[in-house]
């Protein structure tokens, strides 16, 4: 299980107060600052889109190479590519790190909760690989894969594709790559094959994906925010509690804390669809609605 052993997440946040060692009685590795560790990993990142180039295939597999500061012709990746930003607010931390979209894609875009089924390759800025999936597996961003998954996946949407007796047959997915700082990937934990304190870059392919439904309630989890808020793609239903409780509404069964579960205060149409009734007209449905009519 080597792939999902390095996309799994460690909770860097909770450990990082915690100063212990380990089994075999050698130091653990201090956790470092983390705003330190960041500028010294976006020198890094910048450096590396400053001395190499890179090569997409037709199929989306991206290959790296050195490129001498002063030779002829030569493209350097921060300007071979439309780089995009990303930016997210992590331990105390404002990160910014870069993408680039290959592909959106042409399906459903899913949210920083949901399960998604990717292929992958990850690369050191040293440029060697590992980890590896070829084959597409299913991951759920936001619990069993590093941090920065879940914040760049909505940029994507899936594909299509047919099924065949051997195999499926993907086309038209999102696809790209992006570069991720340590404290949005492993952080302080490294292993025989990657070093802590890294940053990494991924190759990624969201072929498809599952919407989830957290607390069961009937309403997915992409579903429990405010209709206003779903226009930036990059929203996380975990971030919102409609009732204050402090319980996120994709893990509460009451999100309006008007003591009526959720699942009793929804309503669907024959296909099963909700209707998102907002009898206030304030732009939040009943169900999260402290507020609403009666």
């Amino acid at each position: 299980m080597k792939k999902i052993f390095f996309v799994l997440v460690l909770s860097i946040s909770a450990l990082s107060t915690i100063s212990c060692k380990k089994d075999d009685g050698t130091e653990v590795t201090p956790i470092r600052d983390y705003a330190e560790q960041y500028a010294t990993d976006k020198t890094a990142i910048d450096n590396f889109l400053r001395t190499h180039s890179m090569a997409v295939d037709a199929n989306y597999n991206v290959t790296f190479a050195d490129v001498t500061e002063n030779a002829p012709n030569c493209i350097k990746l921060q300007t071979q590519y439309p780089l995009q930003e990303r930016t997210v607010d992590e331990d105390g931390i404002t990160y910014k790190f870069p993408y680039i979209v290959f592909n959106e894609g042409s399906q459903r875009r899913p949210t920083a909760v949901d399960s998604v089924l990717v292929s992958y390759r990850g690369v050191t800025l040293d440029n060697v690989q590992f980890d590896k999936a070829d084959s597409p597996l299913w991951f759920k961003l936001g619990e069993n894969v590093i941090t920065g998954w879940g914040h760049i996946f909505p940029a994507f949407k899936t594909g299509t594709y047919t099924d065949m007796v051997s195999e499926t047959l993907f086309s038209n997915y999102g696809a790209g790559v992006f570069f991720l700082p340590s404290g949005l990937a492993y952080y302080n934990y490294g292993s025989a094959s990657i070093g802590a304190y890294q940053p990494i870059i991924f190759n990624v392919k969201l072929y498809e994906l599952r919407y989830r439904d957290h607390d069961a309630d009937g309403v997915l989890s992409k579903n429990e925010i405010p209709a206003s808020s779903s226009s930036d793609i990059f929203y996380s239903p975990s971030s919102y509690d409609s009732d204050g409780d402090g319980v996120p509404n994709m893990y509460d069964i009451d999100d309006d804390g008007d003591k009526i579960q959720t699942k009793f205060e929804i309503h669907k149409d024959s296909s099963g669809n909700i209707i998102f009734e907002d009898c206030d007209g304030d732009g939040i449905p009943n169900y999260l609605d402290p507020d609403k009519c009666l």
